[in-house]
Order: structure tokens, then C-alpha cells, then sequence
């Protein structure tokens, strides 16, 4: 399947069914800590991770939170 990860456009196989955020994640090698999700442009709960499924053409934005001073 096709998403727009980061503004980018990238396959992968997730299956007709999609793939679950946190999935895809591990699937990346992403920490899930000091993490953010946009899915479509909304901000999915932590919480919503492994029920969240990710599907054709969605659009998908992670952000890092870096800590330093």
C-alpha cells in the first residue's frame, strides 16, 4: 500500500485490513517515548496506537520530541 509518511510518498504491505499505528511503528524501529502521531491530519492518542489502523493513502506524520538546551 501507498502512504504519505512525513510529506513523503512510501510503501509498504499492510495488508487489505491496514496495518496498526504501533505496528508500523515497531515495524520501523520508531521509540514510541516522546512521540507524536498525526493520522490525517489528527493527533491520535497514544492510547489509540494498537487499535489505529493505517490504510491506503492515508497521511501519516510522526514527530520527535528532542530534548537538550
Amino acid at each position: 500500500m501507498e502512504i504519505i509518511l512525513n510529506g513523503q510518498s512510501y510503501q509498504y504491505d499492510g495488508g487489505a485490513q491496514g496495518l496498526p499505528l504501533q505496528e508500523f511503528l515497531r515495524n520501523l524501529s520508531i521509540p514510541t517515548e516522546a512521540t507524536a502521531i498525526a493520522l490525517n491530519n489528527e493527533i491520535i492518542p497514544h492510547s489509540l496506537w494498537s487499535e489505529t489502523r493505517i490504510k491506503e493513502k492515508d497521511s501519516v506524520e510522526i514527530i520527535r520530541a528532542v530534548g537538550g538546551g
